[in-house]
């Protein structure tokens, strides 16, 4: 991953300023952390503006016509290898997506907060 836009991406995570959603990239002005990847990409460039639609969630956004995983041109930016990318759990073999990590499963896996994900992303992305 970009060094620089992975500084920006955990300073973000853990700077309060943003509200913290799941199951979608943006829903009602919440953010899961791909989507707040995607709004600092946004905010860096200005190529595309979030799309909002309606769902039984609530009220979704797009960007770049994704709503559930990160758009090609945030990978390409990023210097991610994934729409979905993957970090390491302390103490655990393998790696987690970062949506799972966000959303959590019930009596399976605990949701985390953005500081939390923050600094998994910081140890091994």
């Amino acid at each position: 991953m970009n060094a620089n836009i992975k500084s920006k991406w955990v300073a973000a995570l853990r700077s309060g300023q943003y509200k913290q959603g799941q199951y979608a990239l943006r829903t009602d002005n919440k953010f899961c952390p791909l989507g707040l990847l995607c709004e600092l990409h946004r905010l860096e460039t200005g190529q595309e503006n979030w799309k909002t639609f309606a769902n039984d969630k609530g009220c979704c956004s797009s960007y770049f016509g994704n709503s559930l995983a990160l758009p090609e041109k945030v990978i390409l930016w990023a210097g991610l290898d994934s729409a979905t990318p993957s970090i390491m759990m302390p103490g655990k073999k393998k790696s987690r997506s970062i949506s799972l990590c966000n959303d959590g499963i019930k009596g399976k896996y605990k949701k985390l907060s953005f500081k939390e994900i923050a600094n998994l992303i910081k140890n091994s992305l």
